[in-house]
């Protein structure tokens, strides 16, 4: 765990995306993705896109190119909320990802994913 990557490789280890027919679409897509986007050992930047996403003003579109240091205070309080409930659930998972090595452990929610796939294929 707490591993750092090398300043020397690329540190995007993955890509989120997510659309809809509307923005909110998108963003309650987003949110539940990155409920079940789980990475261990490295630091991400998922509690600052969580904490994003619940802002009011990012979800009615009041943006501009100084959002985040107009909201900066309400984004890193939000963020803290986050990481402490993430924190709770990283502890839950540590044993299930062999916390002896330094392994980042990837996981998008397949059963889940799977599950709404299947659903899907059934209402066709």
């Amino acid at each position: 765990m707490n591993y750092t990557i090398p300043t020397f490789y690329d540190s995007m280890i993955s890509k989120l995306i997510t659309y809809g027919r509307t923005r909110n679409d998108a963003i309650n897509k987003m949110k539940r993705a990155l409920s079940e986007y789980i990475i261990l050992g490295v630091t991400t930047t998922i509690p600052f896109h969580k904490a994003i996403l619940r802002n009011p003003n990012f979800i009615e579109g009041n943006l501009n190119t100084h959002f985040i240091d107009q909201y900066k205070k309400g984004i890193e309080s939000e963020m803290h909320n986050v990481i402490v409930k993430d924190l709770e659930n990283v502890n839950k998972l540590k044993s299930t990802f062999m916390p002896g090595k330094k392994i980042a452990a990837i996981s998008a929610a397949v059963g889940s994913y799977q599950n709404t796939v299947m659903n899907q294929m059934a209402k066709k």
